[in-house]
């Protein structure tokens, strides 16, 4: 019986111990002139969607670029060089790879490419006096859904249309006064969730709420989350859970850090604050995801910086609102992210000194990696590699070990290629230098 003791104290004491890092080992690059990268991968395709974006010294205007390549980097689409600034969103199946460009001088605001096909499918353009907002597919791939903003009346219709835009399937009634900043399909495809922002004139105040429309475009519901002074800072997030029945709205002002779950009949499940009387801020954010293994468990951070500090707080929470596990960092969270089996949570941390950082924690809430990486959006290939984007380049990792198996430039590759602002620079200085020598020549 001693002996039986001695040993499980002995279990115990070795389960406790930290456990060993896991290795991050660089398997790919694609090197970029681009002052920041977001890659989206498709698991279904197995393609990521690489967007480009950097701004014109010239003209003080963003310009873009997309590209699609396989995960052995070999290149399957490069779009050449849009004006504006792109958002690009994969369709479930991978398919079709829809984009939204937002202050585009092109005659679109949202275009659609088919993979197969090789080429843009539909384009859909707005008047001079609309905007576009977010762009969501729906679970089959079959609908393509957006808010149109129409400033000259504040009101917003939520669209849906076929990939091609050549058929209008519904369209919602006008939402008076507001600005929707999120929006998207339930797996189910009976539910399209928005968050939005509206500004009172009488008040003088912001107002965050979230919207609910059935599968046909009609307003099921509104809850209003939080009313600010339009100077303060906020930040609204939101993300369906795997199945498409629980919708988690996390919402983070200078007066509370609250995270609400609803389901998708508008009844709360839980109202769980995190933290209230955060303070003077200058600065807040947030970010969620649900687990994918069924689990219902919900990562949510949130960061603010005030006068004396940067501070983070992560949380891993059930359905219901009870923390299975937190920590807190010393510096901004900047993206989370589950890996597919929903057994590794993956972090960025935007440190002091700028720099990023990602963390790995394992079920128990165990750091399992930590590395400087050089990004901070978080994109799972597989359960055991990953991709970084954010900044000029495009890594690939693996946490299995494995040698770097491809280095691609993709501005050998784009149909339109940009000058360096480097070389840029120089070229206009020996130009400035020889305009000059000219003009004190012919003085003489």
């Amino acid at each position: 019986m001693v002996l039986r003791k001695i040993l499980a104290l002995a279990l115990v004491a070795i389960f406790a111990l930290p456990q060993p890092l896991l290795a991050l080992n660089l398997i790919g690059t694609v090197k970029t002139n681009a002052e920041y990268t977001y890659a989206v991968w498709n698991s279904k395709s197995k393609l990521l969607a690489i967007g480009l974006y950097w701004r014109s010294v010239l003209v003080g205007k963003y310009y873009s670029e997309l590209a699609i390549i396989s995960s052995n980097g070999s290149v399957v689409w490069v779009s050449g060089k849009i004006k504006g600034f792109v958002h690009p969103l994969w369709s479930n199946d991978g398919r079709l790879l829809a984009f939204r460009v937002e202050d585009s001088f092109e005659n679109y605001d949202i275009a659609v490419y088919d993979v197969a096909k090789g080429k843009i499918i539909g384009k859909f353009s707005t008047k001079s006096y609309e905007n576009v907002g977010p762009i969501s597919w729906s679970p089959k791939g079959n609908q393509i859904t957006f808010p149109i903003h129409d400033i000259a009346r504040e009101i917003v219709r939520v669209v849906s249309y076929n990939p091609e835009f050549s058929d209008k399937i519904w369209e919602s009634s006008g939402i008076e006064n507001a600005s929707i900043t999120w929006i998207s399909w339930n797996n189910r495809g009976n539910r399209v969730a928005s968050l939005a922002l509206t500004f009172s004139k009488q008040t003088f105040t912001v107002t965050g709420k979230a919207i609910m429309l059935n599968g046909n475009g009609r307003v099921l519901w509104e809850k209003k989350l939080f009313e600010i002074a339009p100077e303060e800072p906020h930040i609204l997030v939101a993300k369906w859970d795997r199945n498409g029945e629980l919708l988690a709205i996390l919402f983070v002002t200078p007066k509370v850090a609250e995270v609400r779950i609803y389901d998708e009949n508008v009844i709360l499940n839980r109202r769980h604050v995190i933290a209230s009387n955060i303070g003077n801020v200058s600065y807040v954010s947030a970010v969620l995801d649900w687990s994918p293994n069924g689990s219902l468990s919900l990562a949510v951070s949130y960061s603010y910086i005030n006068i004396n500090e940067s501070l983070s707080k992560l949380a891993i929470i059930d359905d219901r609102g009870n923390i299975i596990w937190k920590t807190t960092f010393n510096s901004l969270i900047s993206y989370l992210s589950w890996n597919p089996s929903g057994h590794i949570l993956a972090i960025t941390t935007q440190e002091p000194d700028g720099k990023y950082m990602l963390y790995l924690f394992n079920s128990e809430g165990q750091i399992i990696c930590r590395e400087h990486v050089d990004g901070f959006y978080i994109s799972w290939l597989s359960n055991e590699s990953l991709v970084i984007s954010g900044l000029n380049q495009i890594l690939f990792y693996s946490l299995k070990g494995g040698e770097r198996g491809f280095e691609i430039d993709l501005e050998e590759l784009a149909g339109e290629n940009r000058i360096p602002y480097t070389h840029l620079l120089i070229a206009l200085s020996l130009l400035a230098v020889f305009v000059l020598a000219v003009l004190i020549r012919r003085r003489k």
